[in-house]
């Protein structure tokens, strides 16, 4: 917990738990592990950005990404801007994708 600590400054408090500490959050697993994954390895899955077991917006792509811009805004990330441009570019590439294929 202490790089997650150092990277998000409002981090809000861990109860304790059986195992270790609990940080209670209304998003689901994906959108947090989303988040995880930027926080320790400073990288975005292209699942991130479409996964298609989760919630789509109008264009069909999953939301974990931008979700996980907006969880991690709020924990005080301190690069929440660079994982927004990640998101970004990934959204746009496969945006990309499925305007070729319908081209083809």
């Amino acid at each position: 917990l202490g790089l997650l600590r150092a990277r998000c400054s409002s981090l809000p408090e861990a109860r304790a738990a059986p195992g270790g500490g609990v940080i209670e959050v209304e998003e689901p697993k994906e959108v947090v592990f989303a988040l995880l994954r930027w926080v320790y390895c400073e990288a975005v899955d292209a699942d991130t950005s479409a996964d298609a077991n989760f919630d789509a917006d109008d264009s069909g792509i999953s939301v974990v990404g931008s979700r996980a811009v907006r969880l991690g805004r709020s924990w005080g990330l301190r690069d929440a801007g660079s994982l927004q441009g990640r998101v970004a570019s990934r959204r746009l590439a496969e945006r990309a994708r499925g305007a070729l294929a319908e081209d083809v």
